[in-house]
């Protein structure tokens, strides 16, 4: 499978180009979910979540819709991947409501730009996350890309040039992995336009190669 969204929901510069004028914000993630059936989760980056507000997200989304998550930045940037156990217990139990509803997707770890390679703390962290926990890119049945600034639109606008040279290799990847992928450039609406597009174009890459069947 594939899965396209972006990297949450709430922007206000989405009036116009996927909330209709007049859409309260309590209404917006039902609606986002009516064009997409995954979101990245943000704001699990900067501060622990509230279980009764994972809850609502859970009830105001379709059952097959997914959640991925950032991990909190008190454990990647803070601690640096030391201490994990209690970090760990406070972070899930915060998304508690994602797991026993079968609605959590990847959790992605954002570590410091400036963190060099430690394979021994490296080790230690993998050993204290949760069981089912699965690994990096295309070392196991699933993989992730996050989409933040498209190089030749204006703007930080992906250009269709662009959107259809990933949707090719999308296309190659889903064949090995299931796909989850996330456009982070939410200003101007671009993210909503670009994760639209690349959706239209998956389903004509998939049109093709089935009639090539």
């Amino acid at each position: 499978m594939v899965h396209v969204g972006c990297s949450g929901w709430s922007y206000a510069d989405w009036r116009g180009v996927l909330y209709p004028p007049g859409l309260p914000t309590s209404r917006w993630l039902p609606r986002y979910a009516e064009r997409f059936d995954t979101v990245e989760l943000n704001t699990t980056f900067y501060r622990l979540a509230k279980p009764p507000h994972v809850a609502r997200w859970v009830e105001q989304t379709p059952p097959h819709f997914v959640f991925a998550a950032k991990m909190s930045r008190f454990v990647t940037h803070m601690k640096r991947l030391t201490d994990l156990p209690p970090a760990l217990e406070r972070y899930y139990a915060g998304i508690a409501p994602l797991v026993e509803a079968q609605r959590l997707g990847p959790v992605i770890w954002q570590l410091p730009e400036r963190f060099h390679r430690d394979d021994e703390r490296l080790d230690q962290a993998l050993a204290h996350l949760p069981a089912g926990a699965r690994g990096p890119a295309l070392t196991a049945d699933w993989t992730l890309i996050r989409l933040h600034h498209g190089a030749r639109g204006r703007r930080g606008n992906y250009s269709a040039t662009e959107l259809e040279q990933w949707a090719e290799r999308i296309s190659a990847l889903r064949r090995q992995a299931e796909v989850f992928a996330y456009f982070n450039n939410d200003w101007e609406g671009f993210a909503v336009r670009n994760a639209l597009a690349l959706k239209r174009l998956l389903a004509r890459e998939e049109a093709v190669a089935e009639r090539a069947v």
